[in-house]
Parts: C-alpha cells; sequence; structure tokens
C-alpha cells in the first residue's frame, strides 16, 4: 500500500478520481472518511475507543471511492468495534455482579471479546485508509491506498513541492489533555 497528498478542497469536494482507494480499481461509490488529529502510535487504541478523541479541530471530511464490498469491510470493522465496546461494559458488570458458573462464563466471554477488539482494532488501523491533515490545513495525506490511486490522485492534484508536515500533538501534550480533570482547565 502507498500513501499520496491531495488538496483539502479535492479531498472535501470528492472530487479524487473514480477508484477504489483500496483496491484501484474504476467504481463510483463514494464513501466519506474524517481526518485523523493523532500521532500513529495512538491511532490503534483511539481506534479501539481504548483512548478518548480530543479533536484539537473539527475533523476535515474526505470523500474517497470505494468498492462496495470494501466500504463494508469498513463498516463491520467498524460496527464490530463497537459492539465489543458495549460487550466489555455488559461483560465486567455481570461478571462483578454474580458468582460461580455464571461469573466463570462471563470471564471467559470477557476475555474472548477483549482478544477481538485488539485484533479488530489492529486489522482496522493496518488495513483502513487513514487521513491526516498538515499543518496548514490545505493537504490531505491518504496512507493505505493502493498504487493505482496514488496514479490517478497525483494526476488530478498538483503535488506539493515539498513534503507538508502532518498536524499531530505531541504525545505528551495528549496525555496533558485526556488526563486533565475539570478543575484543572
Amino acid at each position: 500500500m502507498s500513501a499520496v497528498w491531495v488538496g483539502t478542497e479535492e479531498g472535501g469536494r470528492g472530487s479524487l478520481p473514480a477508484r477504489c482507494a483500496k483496491t484501484g480499481e474504476r467504481c463510483i461509490n463514494r464513501v466519506q472518511l474524517r481526518t485523523s488529529d493523532l500521532p500513529p502510535a495512538l491511532e490503534w487504541a483511539t481506534w479501539a475507543r481504548l483512548w478518548p478523541r480530543t479533536a484539537s479541530a473539527e475533523p476535515l471530511p474526505v470523500i474517497v471511492s470505494m468498492l462496495p464490498s470494501v466500504a463494508r469491510v469498513h463498516y463491520l470493522l467498524r460496527r464490530t468495534r463497537d459492539v465489543t465496546s458495549v460487550a466489555v461494559v455488559v461483560l465486567v458488570l455481570l461478571a462483578l455482579t454474580t458468582s460461580g458458573l455464571l461469573q466463570t462464563v462471563a470471564m471467559t466471554a470477557l476475555a474472548a471479546t477483549v482478544v477481538t477488539k485488539v485484533v479488530v482494532a489492529v486489522v482496522g488501523t493496518l488495513w483502513a485508509v487513514t487521513v491526516r491533515a498538515d499543518t496548514t490545513g490545505e493537504w490531505l495525506h491518504l496512507d493505505h491506498v493502493h498504487d493505482d490511486f496514488v496514479t490517478a490522485a497525483e494526476r488530478v492534484t498538483e503535488r506539493p513541492d515539498p513534503d507538508p508536515v502532518l498536524q499531530e500533538p505531541s504525545l505528551d501534550a495528549l496525555i496533558g489533555t485526556a488526563g486533565a480533570t475539570a478543575s484543572d482547565t
């Protein structure tokens, strides 16, 4: 998989090439993605809903083409992530409030759910198309896209002269923001 820089206007309008971002095949099905403002080290934890997403700015919508089957995989990964989040809470409550065989079953199901959640988070992070904005907000970096999509996108978008700097807050700033209490701010 490759990566490509595209203009914020082209991405927001959906005027990127009619090629599937994951497979490179021609398609007209459009999917809206959102920009990420986290460092890659925390992206999987946020994707798994294990780390709070503290947006420093409103995420920009980006419209790309995706085959319906690829869009379904994106949807199923997000759905599994959300269902496992609810299941973890329910199973923890069940494990804490029951005893005996029911508690053992709840603990076993909880372990299986956590493993599923971690696997889905890793697959979602490594496979799904990620979008990051540069510091100026004029360019978007699409990662985990097909080489044919990159070639087609570079034909319709002028490549920036130097590579823009990705807009990623430092890890210390994120920890400080997520760990702050109401009285700290």
